[in-house]
């Protein structure tokens, strides 16, 4: 068995789609300047499987988790706050998403990170931490997202990832069961105190809004279809996302016509105006206010996709 194929995304939008094909359903959102260049590696490993996250700029993704499945994703770059699940930095030697309650997955990765996440099904995971020496861990797992593990246990899991995801032709890798042994009372030094974010369901419905929307909404006009107080959400978005709520919206309104540039003009020479007329149906009035933002976000011009789709 050889190592799980490195697929690139260059945008917000390939990635929804790779996870789309494992059968997910994501939301991703890039929440940083500058063109988006990143790896994403899948591999089935017994009863589990293992997803690999790295990119050039700062994105959040947000996916309903399937209710057999439990994931437990680290950074194995190990730099604080490169990976951020809930609004919480991942600790150094920490490992997040445990809490048994969450209905969505929600977490940012940032330049500089090296995610690993484990798909490890739920209850026989859970039956084997009771029968094993985890009754602390089963326990914290009721109450917290986070687990700081020791150091050795922390590097093991690691290794156990990468092994599941990069196998030898030799090795036959029980993910399961190695998370398991590693989850120990004696593995875990502690839980992390996690209080869920109380506005996570407001910013979600506010990135499905960008998602479906094509006009241009001002902050009234999306408070009003939320139905939400304006320091609600301006304090709930950048609490989780770090950028404000109409910026969210311009991203990926962005996003919006840089896929229907990428789509391409059936034309032979592809149409300049045609970049006006896509950018004032996703609700940008200003040229060249438009055109600014695009170049910051791509790294190109609008008129350049286009001709590069063509």
């Amino acid at each position: 068995m050889g190592s799980a194929p490195v697929r690139l995304f260059h945008s917000s939008s390939e990635l929804e789609a790779l996870l789309a094909e494992l059968g997910f359903e994501p939301r991703v959102v890039q929440i940083q300047p500058g063109p988006l260049q990143g790896r994403f590696q899948f591999s089935p490993a017994g009863l589990g499987a293992i997803v690999r996250f790295s990119a050039s700029s700062g994105f959040t993704l947000v996916c309903p988790r399937k209710t057999q499945i439990l994931p437990l994703g680290l950074n194995r770059a190990g730099s604080k706050g490169r990976v951020v699940v809930h609004g919480q930095p991942v600790a150094e030697h920490g490992i997040a998403g445990c809490y048994l309650d969450l209905p969505y997955s929600f977490f940012q990765v940032w330049p500089g990170a090296d995610a690993l996440i484990a798909l490890l099904p739920r209850q026989p995971l859970l039956e084997a931490l009771a029968l094993g020496s985890a009754q602390n861990c089963l326990q914290w797992m009721n109450d917290c997202n986070q687990l700081q593990l020791t150091p050795p246990a922390h590097r093991a899991m690691a290794e156990l990832f990468l092994a599941a995801l990069e196998p030898a032709a030799s090795q036959s890798i029980d993910l399961l069961r190695g998370a398991v042994e590693l989850l120990s009372d004696q593995a875990v030094v502690a839980p992390l105190r996690f209080k869920a974010p109380t506005r996570f369901d407001l910013v979600a419905r506010l990135i499905d809004l960008g998602a479906q929307s094509t006009e241009l909404l001002n902050l009234d006009a999306v408070v009003e279809q939320l139905g939400c107080s304006r320091r609600t959400l301006i304090q709930g978005c950048t609490e989780l996302m770090g950028i404000g709520p109409i910026e969210l919206l311009r991203t990926q309104r962005l996003e919006r016509v840089h896929q229907a540039l990428l789509a391409g003009n059936q034309e032979p020479a592809p149409s300049t105006a045609l970049v006006g007329d896509i950018a004032r149906y996703f609700g940008f009035r200003s040229r060249g206010h438009f055109a600014a933002a695009y170049q910051e976000q791509y790294g190109q011009s609008p008129s350049q996709t286009l001709n590069q789709a063509a």
